[in-house]
Formats: structure tokens, C-alpha cells, sequence
């Protein structure tokens, strides 16, 4: 019995010793903690939603500024090329006023900022147009053709620029007719959103400045503001006002206007040219 008794007594100890310690006190985080660490986790989460949300609107603005200046650069083009060829036709002779007629031009002149024709007017416009006036397929005229006249309307291109407001606009653009055909084409081509202004600066050669024989080297070419009837510019400045943001505030571009120029230089408008041509030639 003394031995069953011991047995038993062994197998209890066994039993307390491994026995969970229930009364070991658990720990949590408390109510102070748990609101600091929500804190800083709204915090940081405030901080990279502020830095996502600044880094979106910068990649927006880089966005637009880059289709801006890609924008103006194609709408410079345009203008140098239309510019450019004004008054030329080739080795052809210019056709007369006659020729012309108030259709393609008002003034019947070769660039100009006379009304446009009635058939492509809009109605809603800001400032002059911009018409220049020129030969078409010019650079594959052949032996046959140098020396003819320009003598219908076929043989003539032509480009208007315009500020205006078309269709459903909301803000004025830079819109392009085109005359082709003998006609021109009444609907137009946006060259530049959000234009408020065209302005031309136009600079003429002295044609008394020029020499008169292959030895005249005392005269020399210059400029001046009071060109001879129906003379071309040499020089041609365009400023554009724009709004490049293409944000509005009543009425004006709520992040400043900006002015771009484009610079096209007329080969029909050097008459000194022509005169040194005539004289080595002739």
C-alpha cells in the first residue's frame, strides 16, 4: 500500500509540474498606443498620397508645356512656308489683278492683311488675317512654262490664317483656309489652340539703296517703312498671343499670356537681289 501511495503522489507531482502557468499575466497594446502608432500610419499615408497626387499634377504640366511647344513649333512651320512662298511663281510671270480677282484676295496683293473673302469669313474673329498668295506645283515647272503668265485661277495657291472662334469653341484658336482649285476650301484646319492675338511686323528693303551697275559698291542695302506700291516685305515677324496653360478666368488666361514669334524671310520681297540678278545676267 505504501507503495501504491508513493506511486501515486510521484505521478501528481508530474502532473503539477507540467501543468500550464494560467496565472502568467497577458499583455496587449494599450488604448494610448494603438491611437500613436494610428497616428503616424495616417501620417505617412498622408504624405505619400500628397507626394503621389504632386508628382501626377507635375507630370501633367511637363505633358501639356511639351504638346505646347511641339504645337507651336508645327504652327511655325506652316506660317514660314506659306510666308515664304508668297508672290512666288516660279519662273512664270505673276498673274495680273485682274486674274487675282476679289475671290482670292481682297487687296489683290501676294501677303496681306486685307478682310478675307466672303465665301470663308467666320463670323466671330479677332484682329487681321494673314493671306498670302502664290503659285502652285511651282517646283516642277518646266522650260515650257518659264516666261508664261499666271492666267487663271488654277495655276494659284494660297493660305488665310485667322483668330476665331468656329463651331462649338469656347476660347479663340489660330485656324488655316486653304485656296486650291480656284477656290478656296471653307473648312479650315486648327494650326493653334487658345490664340488671342495675330500681329505682323512687316520690314521692307530700300530699293533706292541698291546698286545700279555690277561696279556700284557705294551703295548699300538697308531698310525702310515706306515701301513702293504692291513691293513684298523681306522680313516678316508673326507674333501669336497664346495661352499655353489653356486656363481661363473671365475671359483672360488665368496663368498668363505668352507671346510666340515666328520669323520667315521672303525671297520674292530682296529687290536688291533681283536688281544684282539683272545686272550679271544681263
Amino acid at each position: 500500500m505504501k507503495h501504491i501511495h508513493n506511486k501515486l503522489n510521484h505521478q501528481a507531482a508530474l502532473i503539477h509540474l507540467n501543468r500550464p502557468a494560467f496565472n502568467i499575466r497577458q499583455q496587449g497594446f494599450s488604448l494610448i498606443e494603438f491611437m500613436v502608432a494610428s497616428a503616424i500610419g495616417v501620417i505617412v499615408l498622408m504624405a505619400a498620397g500628397a507626394t503621389y497626387f504632386t508628382t501626377v499634377k507635375l507630370k501633367q504640366d511637363v505633358e501639356s508645356k511639351v504638346a505646347y511647344q511641339q504645337n507651336m513649333r508645327n504652327t511655325a512651320d506652316l506660317l514660314r512656308r506659306d510666308i515664304r512662298q508668297a508672290g512666288n511663281f516660279g519662273c512664270m510671270t505673276e498673274p495680273t489683278t485682274a486674274v487675282l480677282g476679289g475671290s482670292i484676295s481682297t487687296d489683290n496683293k501676294f501677303l496681306s492683311q486685307a478682310a478675307l473673302p466672303s465665301a470663308i469669313a467666320p463670323s466671330d474673329t479677332i484682329g487681321s488675317p494673314l493671306v498670302t498668295i502664290y503659285g502652285h506645283n511651282t517646283n516642277n515647272q518646266n522650260a515650257n512654262d518659264c516666261g508664261q503668265t499666271v492666267d487663271n485661277q488654277n495655276m494659284i495657291d494660297g493660305a488665310a490664317y485667322v483668330v476665331a472662334k468656329m463651331g462649338r469653341d469656347a476660347h479663340y484658336n489660330l485656324y488655316r483656309f486653304v485656296y486650291s482649285q480656284g477656290a478656296w476650301v471653307t473648312t479650315p484646319q486648327m494650326v493653334a489652340e487658345n490664340v488671342s492675338n495675330l500681329a505682323l511686323n512687316l520690314q521692307y528693303q530700300d530699293s533706292t539703296k541698291c546698286p545700279t551697275s555690277t561696279t556700284d559698291t557705294a551703295k548699300r542695302m538697308g531698310m525702310t517703312t515706306s515701301p513702293v506700291s504692291g513691293q513684298l516685305p523681306i522680313l516678316v515677324a508673326t507674333t501669336l498671343t497664346t495661352c499655353p496653360s489653356g486656363k481661363y478666368s473671365g475671359g483672360s488666361c488665368s496663368e498668363g499670356a505668352q507671346s510666340y514669334v515666328v520669323q520667315a524671310m521672303l525671297r520674292q520681297g530682296n529687290l536688291c537681289l533681283k536688281k544684282i540678278n539683272e545686272l550679271t545676267t544681263g
